[in-house]
């Protein structure tokens, strides 16, 4: 583009200047002029930012603005035309400028020329900006994709470990619990009196009841399919609440609370349930009620 607007309007120089608070630098530049940059005191594109039309010096030894200018005395700029880049927020970031060693001037059509070449000047600046920020956005989310891909990566390595070693706890936990059955009712057939056999019974429902919950804990696929299933048989409500009231009487009397168990005298007798569930949730709710209750009772 510099050489575009040096060749239209017959200049030996023609430059993109960026004007900052204290220098101006050169994007694009052709002809003599060797600097990568200068002063903002001594720029002319100082002056074009101020501009919203082209700004033009056709002798600058013959401007009071100019005349004892570095540049000017140096035989670098006489003639100076320049037309603003503004940007997209109305801000002139520099200008597009042709520069001569001699007086000159310019027609309309070739500052006309000069000002289409500045639009589309910026329209790069602009397309850069904006292909910078894509690419910063690309960029982002693909290091975003790749930290979770190691997440799951990871998540899936946990997951296996989790496994393995559930599966391995499965037979050291479920050994002792059939032991601990199978001794229960080998002690259930030994000459019992009436409140032994009654521990005896309380234990070994227990013993099924936890059974039942390690089972589903330790199915891990279950669990993390949602699969764990809900098992509907009719069940004699009452029996149900007075077998989880005797596993939580022997922790009353220890704590010296009243336990009460208080049945609605409009309660079926049969409901279709699943009694290890139910089971369950009622012992959560009464422990935690034990748990924190001091004085008084449950």
């Amino acid at each position: 583009m510099v050489k575009l607007a040096s060749q239209i309007c017959g200049t030996p120089v023609a430059l993109i200047s960026l004007v900052g608070e204290d220098f101006q630098w050169f994007k694009a530049k052709t002809g003599y002029i060797t600097a990568e940059q200068t002063g903002r005191d001594i720029s002319f594109c100082s002056h074009v930012i101020l501009q919203d039309k082209e700004f033009v010096v056709e002798d600058a030894k013959k401007d009071p603005r100019f005349f004892d200018n570095p540049l000017v005395e140096e035989n670098v700029v006489r003639y100076y035309a320049g037309t603003p880049l503004t940007n997209e927020d109305g801000l002139n970031l520099g200008s597009l400028c042709v520069i001569d060693k001699v007086p000159r001037v310019l027609s309309e059509e070739q500052l006309f020329a000069l000002r289409v070449l500045g639009k589309q000047v910026i329209a790069q600046l602009e397309l850069r900006k904006k292909v910078k920020s894509l690419q910063d956005e690309l960029f982002q989310k693909e290091k975003a994709v790749a930290a979770e891909k190691k997440a799951r990566l990871e998540a899936q390595k946990a997951n296996e470990t989790k496994s393995r070693f559930l599966a391995h706890m499965s037979h050291e936990i479920r050994t002792p619990l059939h032991g601990m059955g199978g001794m229960l009712e080998i002690l259930g057939q030994t000459s019992l009196d009436q409140e032994q056999a009654n521990y005896i019974s309380i234990l070994q429902k227990s013993t099924n009841t936890l059974s039942g919950i390690i089972n589903d804990v330790l199915d891990l696929a279950k669990i993390e399919a949602g699969k764990i299933e809900i098992s509907l048989i009719q069940t004699l409500v009452r029996d149900l609440a007075d077998e989880v009231y005797q596993l939580f009487k022997v922790l009353s009397q220890t704590k010296a609370l009243k336990f009460e168990l208080d049945l609605a005298a409009d309660l079926p007798d049969f409901v279709m349930l699943d009694p290890l569930r139910v089971k369950q949730i009622a012992g959560n709710l009464l422990s935690n009620a034990f748990k924190f209750t001091q004085i008084g009772g449950v």
